[in-house]
C-alpha cells in the first residue's frame, strides 16, 4: 500500500501529513510533526464525505519559523494557533480531494484541568452555554446532520440561558447540578458566584462565561454537561454526527492561504526520527487561560506515528 508525505505551510506554521493507503480507494491521513501526531482523517475516494477520527492539541502539532509571530520554534499557540492548524488541515483536504463536500465527525471535545488530575470537561456543552454554539460550530460553521430538529431545541435553550436568574434557579442549580461536583471548594465557589449573578441580575450565560474566565475548568466538572443536556432537552444530541462543509471552509471571506507539496525521497529523509534527545516536559502542554490541554475527539485519537513510536516519524 502506498505511503506519501506532504508538507503544508500557512503564513505562520508548517505541519506535515502522512497519507497511507489502507484499502483500495481508501486512505488514512495523519497530521502533525515528527514530534506529535495531532489529527487523523480517513478519506474514501468513492465517498463524498471524509471522517475526522481525531483532533488533539499540543504545542508540537506544527513548527514555526523563528522570525514569525510565534516565539518558540516548536510551539503551536492555543486559540488562534489551534484554529489555524485545523483550518490548514481542512484546506489541504478539500484542495487535494476535490470530490469531498464535507468532513463528518463525532464531537467528543474535552478540555482538561491544569490543577486537578483526570478532570475532563466536555467542551461542546461549555461552548453551548457561553455562545449558543459548540466549538466546531463557532469557529468552523459545523452543522448537525439532523439540523432542523436541533435548531428548534437550541432556540428554546438560548432563551432560557439568557434570562435573569432567580433564587428558584439557584435552588435547582445547587441541589440538582452543583452537587454533582465532588470538590467541596468548587461547590462553594459555584454557590457564591451564582448568588452574585442573581444579585446583579445576570443570566446563566453570563454566569458561566464569568466562571470560565475566572477559574480553572474543574469548576464545571460533572454538572455543566448535565445542565445543558437537560435544558436543551434533545435526547439524541450527544450521539449525533456533525459535518463541516467544504463551502464554509473555502469561501473567500473565510479562506486561509496555504501551500503544500509532496516530499521527494530525499526530503523525506529529513523527517526521519531525530528526537532521541527529546524529552516530554509537561510544561510544553500548558496553555493560555489555565487549561493544559485542549483535546478534540481525543478518545479516538492515535497519537503515535507509524508503528506506534513515541520517538517520532519512522519512514521505511
Amino acid at each position: 500500500m502506498a505511503t506519501s508525505i506532504y508538507q503544508i505551510n500557512t503564513p505562520i506554521y508548517t505541519t506535515y501529513c502522512i497519507s497511507r493507503q489502507i484499502m483500495d480507494m481508501k486512505y488514512k491521513l495523519e497530521f502533525g510533526t515528527k514530534l506529535d501526531n495531532c489529527a487523523t482523517i480517513t478519506i474514501d475516494l468513492v465517498n463524498e464525505y471524509g471522517y475526522l477520527n481525531g483532533f488533539g492539541y499540543n504545542l508540537r502539532c506544527a513548527l514555526s519559523d523563528n522570525n514569525s509571530k510565534v516565539s518558540k520554534k516548536y510551539e503551536l499557540t492555543h486559540g488562534d494557533g489551534t484554529k489555524e492548524f485545523f483550518k490548514a488541515i481542512l484546506m489541504f483536504i478539500f484542495q487535494k480531494y476535490e470530490h469531498l463536500v464535507g468532513i463528518v465527525f463525532d464531537d467528543d471535545s474535552t478540555i482538561t484541568s491544569k490543577i486537578k488530575s483526570r478532570c475532563y470537561v466536555e467542551l461542546k456543552y461549555l461552548y453551548l452555554c457561553m455562545y449558543g454554539k459548540t466549538w466546531y460550530e463557532y469557529h468552523f460553521s459545523a452543522h448537525l446532520m439532523n439540523l432542523e430538529k436541533y435548531i428548534d431545541h437550541l432556540e428554546n435553550f438560548n432563551y432560557i440561558v439568557t434570562q435573569p436568574m432567580t433564587q428558584s434557579d439557584f435552588t435547582v442549580l445547587k441541589t440538582k447540578y452543583f452537587i454533582n461536583n465532588k470538590d467541596i471548594e468548587a461547590r462553594s465557589i459555584l454557590e457564591r458566584e451564582c448568588q452574585i449573578s442573581i444579585t446583579n441580575g445576570e443570566s446563566m450565560r453570563t454566569f458561566v462565561t464569568r466562571l470560565h474566565t475566572s477559574y480553572d475548568c474543574y469548576i464545571f466538572e460533572s454538572w455543566i454537561s448535565r445542565y445543558v443536556n437537560d435544558t436543551l432537552a434533545y435526547r439524541d444530541f450527544k450521539y449525533m454526527l456533525w459535518v463541516i462543509f467544504k463551502d464554509s471552509v473555502v469561501r473567500h471571506d473565510n479562506m486561509l492561504e496555504i501551500e503544500y507539496k509532496h516530499l521527494s525521497n530525499l526530503e523525506k529523509s529529513v523527517i526521519v526520527a531525530e528526537t532521541s534527545d527529546t524529552t516530554t516536559d509537561s510544561s510544553q502542554y500548558d496553555s493560555v487561560g489555565g487549561y493544559n490541554d485542549l483535546m478534540l475527539n481525543y478518545r479516538t485519537l492515535n497519537r503515535m506515528w507509524l508503528n506506534g513510536s513515541r520517538d517520532g516519524w519512522r519512514i521505511y
